[in-house]
Order: structure tokens, then C-alpha cells, then sequence
């Protein structure tokens, strides 16, 4: 309480606005204490609309192993939020915590946030791995403004029913235009099934780093690309990142082949089977057939393996800046070709630099105004 008091005591003497603020509590009790302390220091001389809680429009609000809250939105803590905010971070106790007697008890759990707040978002971060999908419910269906959504499932494992696949009802997000999905531990424990996002742009989907399990979770591209098509977003949908994931080239390119309106693609810590190489997705089409991504502009490879395949990077560039010599100089055939810009990182490694970058067919489409090959260097490791 101490700690509480002091905190608000220093907000209400800031002067001017603050641009952010992070509090972290073992669970609402101690934020309802904070709460309340705010409120008595509020009501000395300093003006309640002039304190720095009031006008916040940025807040990131943590929960440790605690969680015991009324299931009323107009009598939980969350109704004395700073009234402005349009950028939310919440991030709940995991189902595995304290909080919850057995995991199971967290679908039972209460999300009471208010209507009024979550309308009036534009940036929304949850944090949450509880069983069932009623805490997306209680929050998403309310985010009718929202353009910014990232969803941590902090490592998520959970078997969802045909029955809650086929027949849950769908949530809109009419607004969205940036989806994170972070820290999945494997694809199918995700409700992505439940969402639609008409309007998206960019689509992270980034799965949790977990190099010390024998346990592959080899993703299959099927979830992904039904939620681009039931979100009907292919006139929009621009950007993809793609982290920490194994994936088959031939899942990998089936999914790029059936989201060719896609501009920038990262593909950080992609993994592929034994013998191939995620470049392959980009470059193995079928005769006569139309190269996956005719759109493509920017290609990101970050946190290769050294011994990434350096030919097949430089047969993409090849196919898609193709080139003749011409008197010793390079005369380039596709102008029409929108790509521009290949970055390339490795992982650290006890051999020698990457040399691709003082390749011949690098040197030459260098030459081509307009775009831009970055190749970071392999670390050498003693």
C-alpha cells in the first residue's frame, strides 16, 4: 500500500502529460489499492483533470498469480482506467499461475472490460492463455475501432472441438489492419477460426521459440489461409512475418501461391525439412506456371543457417531481375518486375563470412537503380 501511494502521489505532482505508463501487480486488489490511493491524493489541491492519470492515452497493465474480480464491467477496477486511453497492453495470469486452482477454471474466469473502453481503442495488446475462447469474446467483440491487434498467447495449448471450430460464431474486427499473433506454441492451439479481418494488412504470426524441446510442431498452412479467406481481405492483405516456425516448402509455397497480392514478406527463423531451403517456396513453380508473388517488393530472410543454400538466393534475384550482358554491363530484361529490396541475416557461426554479397550476379543487379540487397555478415563464433 505504501508503494501504491507513493505512486500516486507522484502522479497526481507531475506536471504536463505523460506518454505511456507500464504498472505491474501480483492481481487487482493491489491495483484497486493503487486505485483508491490515487483517488485521495486526487482530492488535495491538485485539480483531478489536470493530473497526469486523467488525460493518459497509452497504458500497459500486467497481472501476476492473481486474479479475482467481479464479473460486472460496471463494478470492476477497470471502469477507473484513465478515461482517453486508445492504446491498451493487458496481460493476464496464466491459467497455469496461482490464480486458477486447476488450469481449466481460467474459461471460467471473468474479463469484466468495459464496452465504452475497448470501443474506443485503436491499439489493443491482450496477453492471455486461458482455456476456451471466452475471454476473445468478452474483449474482442467490442473492438470495433481497433486497428492495431497483437494476441500473446504466452505458449497457449489448448485442443479445441470440431464442434467450437465449425459452429462458434465469428468475431469481426471491421477496423484491423496490423494482426500479431505471438508466442503460439503450435498452430492448431490458436482460435484464429473464430476472427475475421476484412480489412488486414499485415499479418504476423510468430510461434514460441522453444530450442531446448525434441517436440516439432511442423505448421500446416491450412488455419492461416482459411482466415484470409473467410476474412475475404485479399484486396488489402499486403504484409506477412513469419517467425520461429518449421513449415514444409511445399506448405510454405502453397500458401504463397494463394496470396499473390502480397508486397513484403519476412521470414525470420523459418525452418524446412531436411535438404531444402525456404527460397525454394519463391522460386519452384510449375511449367509455364506464374512465379508465386508476382507483387513482391521486399524479401526478408533473417536468421539463416550458414550453410544456407547461397545459389538459390541468387537464382531468385535472377528470376526476378533478370539480366543480359550487353559490351560487359548488364541490361536488364523485366523493368516491369516490382521487386526492390532483399535483406539477408545469418545465425552465428564458427565458419568463415558469407560472401554472397561479392558475387558476380549480386555486383551486377546493383547496378539496377532502384534496389536494394543487404547481406548481414555470418558471426564468428571461438
Amino acid at each position: 500500500m505504501v508503494q501504491s501511494t507513493a505512486l500516486a502521489v507522484l502522479l497526481v505532482s507531475l506536471e504536463g502529460t505523460l506518454d505511456h505508463l507500464t504498472l505491474g501487480y501480483r492481481g487487482p486488489q493491489c491495483f484497486q489499492n493503487f486505485l483508491d490511493a490515487l483517488g485521495a491524493a486526487a482530492e488535495g489541491p491538485t485539480s483531478l483533470q489536470r493530473r497526469s492519470w486523467h488525460p493518459l492515452k497509452s497504458l500497459t497493465l500486467k497481472f501476476g498469480d492473481e486474479w479475482s474480480t467481479s464479473s460486472d464491467p460496471l463494478q470492476s477496477m477497470f471502469v477507473h482506467l484513465p478515461p482517453h486511453i486508445t492504446s491498451f497492453e493487458l496481460y493476464l495470469p496464466s491459467k497455469w499461475s496461482n490464480a486458477f486452482f486447476v488450469e481449466s477454471d481460467s474459461d471460467r474466469a471473468p474479463l469484466p472490460l468495459p464496452q465504452t473502453l475497448l470501443e474506443q481503442l485503436s491499439s489493443f495488446t491482450l496477453g492471455c492463455d486461458w482455456e476456451g475462447t471466452r475471454w476473445l469474446d468478452a474483449t474482442l467483440t467490442h473492438c470495433v475501432n481497433v486497428e492495431t491487434l497483437t494476441l500473446d498467447f504466452m505458449g497457449l495449448s489448448c485442443d479445441y472441438s470440431e464442434a467450437e471450430r465449425t459452429l462458434s460464431p465469428k468475431i469481426l474486427l471491421p477496423k484491423v489492419q496490423t494482426l500479431r499473433l505471438q508466442n503460439i506454441y503450435k498452430p492448431l492451439a490458436i482460435p484464429l477460426f473464430l476472427l475475421e479481418a476484412p480489412g488486414l494488412v499485415e499479418f504476423d504470426i510468430h510461434f514460441e521459440p522453444d530450442e531446448d524441446s525434441e517436440e516439432v510442431y511442423w505448421i500446416e498452412s491450412e488455419p492461416f489461409f482459411s482466415f484470409i479467406t473467410r476474412s475475404n481481405c485479399e484486396a488489402t492483405f499486403r504484409k506477412l512475418n513469419l517467425r520461429n516456425a518449421h513449415i514444409t516448402t511445399s506448405e510454405l509455397g502453397e500458401f504463397l501461391l494463394n496470396i499473390p497480392s502480397l508486397t513484403h514478406l519476412s521470414l525470420d527463423n523459418v525452418v524446412v525439412e531436411t535438404g531444402a531451403s525456404s527460397i525454394e517456396a519463391l522460386i519452384e513453380t510449375e511449367d509455364d506456371a506464374e512465379p508465386p508473388l508476382p507483387d513482391l517488393e521486399t524479401l526478408e530472410l533473417l536468421n539463416l543457417q550458414p550453410d544456407f543454400p547461397s545459389n538459390q538466393l541468387l537464382d531468385f534475384l535472377e528470376s526476378r531481375i533478370p539480366y543480359q550482358i550487353e559490351n560487359g554491363q548488364p541490361v536488364f530484361t523485366n523493368a516491369q518486375d516490382p521487386f526492390k529490396q532483399l535483406n539477408v541475416t545469418y545465425r552465428a557461426t564458427k565458419e568463415g563470412p558469407q560472401v554472397l554479397d561479392k558475387s558476380k550476379v549480386v555486383e551486377m543487379i546493383k547496378k539496377r537503380g532502384g534496389v536494394h540487397l543487404s547481406f548481414g555478415p555470418t558471426f564468428h563464433v571461438e
